[in-house]
């Protein structure tokens, strides 16, 4: 009977690394998927203080940054580009709609 056991544990061995190998592995594709859904959950969350008005209070989703102090209300070359180009937008509009 000895023989016996020690012929099962060898031939049994492969597949219970095999077995660690698949867990561990479905571990992996498992951990992916959770760190996907949470980044999709933390930017749907940092979306959600805007519309609320806490993001300037100060948001609890992870990974906030508030970047509303960022100048004081002092605009910076590209916003003030990008408020002439909406401006010039609105004057071509408002100028159709005048005609």
């Amino acid at each position: 009977m000895g023989r016996f056991h020690l012929l099962v544990l060898a031939l049994g061995l492969p597949a219970v690394s095999g077995l660690i190998a698949v867990s561990q592995s479905c571990a992996a594709e498992d951990l992916a998927a959770r760190v996907m859904v949470q980044n999709e959950l933390a930017s749907i969350c940092v979306d959600m203080c805007k519309k609320v008005g806490t993001a300037e209070k100060g948001c609890s989703c992870p990974n906030f940054v508030d970047n509303s102090a960022a100048n004081d209300g002092v605009q910076t070359w590209k916003e003030t580009l990008e408020h002439m180009d909406n401006l010039v937008v609105w004057g071509r509009e408002t100028m159709k709609a005048n005609k």
